[in-house]
């Protein structure tokens, strides 16, 4: 498979959405509050180490202080099949554990319905996925053992305590930690998708269209939103909806309240992105805007910031506090994409340079580039597939 066909693959296989940071995953943290002292970085980037090479292409999905969460499986003509879920050290790559992992697949097509969700504080993550066979899976992140499982469940998410989803035909709140069921509420229709945000429920009925109730409610009411939702991403503050009408796309941040939906702005899209994610700023949402293109519109009014094009869209971005980390749309000729560096406040671009062993510069390139913020001034990408390298892009803070 081309390479580029492949990643375009996965990235729209795999649901995956760092807070603050990337989409089609999906990982709700919440990072400890420390003051890091950081040392000052005048060096270029360069290749701190790179692993052996996998028997199976890796697809690296999160980085946290406990190793580099990724799916291992194997490529075929059509598509990208996960087979493993595997945790990497952070200092070369190596395997710490490794489950199995069978997804959910969407009928008649090859792509996922599963995800997995990263679950708590920096120093007690879990990790929550929807597996096949319907189940949520409940696993410690340090160890990959199960916490606990629960069968016939769909489209989980999870508030404080608790991981809510569709469960035995009933909307039902587990205990988070223990997996016990708190309690059941009767929910007239399959849903296809599950959010919650502060006290409200959200759900997808049958024909796409978006239903709330309160979450101690019992009652789903129309939302009255007259676009077919391609993507909704619900973050604690705000909403944001990727959405199609009469052949036209939209970025819409929207607002719901018990009287409809309230379009707080909208940005018409050239087309349909082929990746659906966001990344926030302290004053900017970056978003794919298709033909290769990201774009920046503030968050409160959704005038544009600026436009970057160029990009590799489908791959959602890694970050520090300086800007993002992406790949450019451009392929080599061993099927890799050179690496780029994107200020946040501006979109001016700058390639990953470094020098080789014999002295000469090089560009750093990749096939993907794990998505969410640095690790200890380190990013991580793959090469060729199944080779991993940590790539150091500043000073350790400590």
């Amino acid at each position: 498979m081309h390479a580029g066909n492949f990643l375009k693959f996965i990235i729209n296989c795999c649901f995956l959405l760092i807070l603050w940071g990337c989409q089609d995953f999906t990982a709700n943290t919440t990072p400890e509050t420390v003051e890091l002292s950081e040392k000052k970085w005048e060096g270029s980037p360069y290749v701190e180490w790179e692993s052996s090479t996998f028997l199976n292409p890796l697809l690296p999905f999160f980085s946290s202080s406990a190793g580099i969460l990724a799916f291992e499986g194997y490529v075929s003509e059509k598509n990208f099949s996960p087979e493993k879920l595997v945790l990497l050290d952070l200092d070369e790559g190596k395997t710490l554990w490794r489950k199995a992992f069978k997804p959910v697949w969407k009928k008649n097509t090859s792509l996922w319905d599963s995800f997995s969700i990263i679950d708590g504080t920096e120093k007690n993550k879990s990790v929550l996925s929807w597996v096949s066979g319907d189940v949520f899976r409940m696993q410690s992140i340090e160890t990959g053992e199960d916490l606990w499982n629960r069968p016939d469940c769909k489209w989980p998410t999870v508030k404080g305590g608790m991981v809510i989803g569709y469960c035995m035909n009933k909307l039902m709140f587990i205990n988070r930690k223990t997996g016990k069921v708190l309690s059941r509420r009767p929910l007239p229709f399959v849903p296809g998708g599950l959010w919650v945000q502060k006290d409200r429920i959200l759900v997808l009925d049958e024909r796409g269209d978006l239903k709330t109730t309160p979450i101690n409610g019992y009652r789903f009411s129309d939302t009255l939103y007259n676009k077919k939702i391609i993507k909704l991403i619900v973050l604690s503050e705000d909403i944001y909806v990727f959405s199609v009408l009469n052949g036209d796309y939209f970025i819409e941040k929207i607002k719901i309240e018990d009287t409809g939906v309230t379009i707080k702005w909208s940005r018409p899209l050239n087309e349909s992105p082929s990746g659906f994610w966001i990344h926030l700023t302290p004053m900017d949402i970056l978003y794919p805007a298709g033909f290769g293109c990201i774009g920046a519109d503030n968050r409160k009014t959704g005038i544009t910031s600026w436009t970057s094009c160029g990009v590799f869209i489908n791959n959602p971005p890694a970050w520090d506090k300086n800007g993002l980390l992406m790949l450019s749309s451009r392929i080599t000729k061993d099927g890799e994409r050179p690496m780029i560096f994107i200020d946040s406040e501006n979109g001016l671009q700058t390639s990953l340079f470094g020098r080789n062993s014999n002295g000469n510069v090089i560009t750093y390139t990749a096939t993907f580039i794990s998505p969410g913020k640095s690790i200890k001034g380190l990013i991580f990408a793959i090469r060729s597939k199944s080779k991993i390298f940590g790539l150091r892009i500043s000073g350790e803070t400590r």
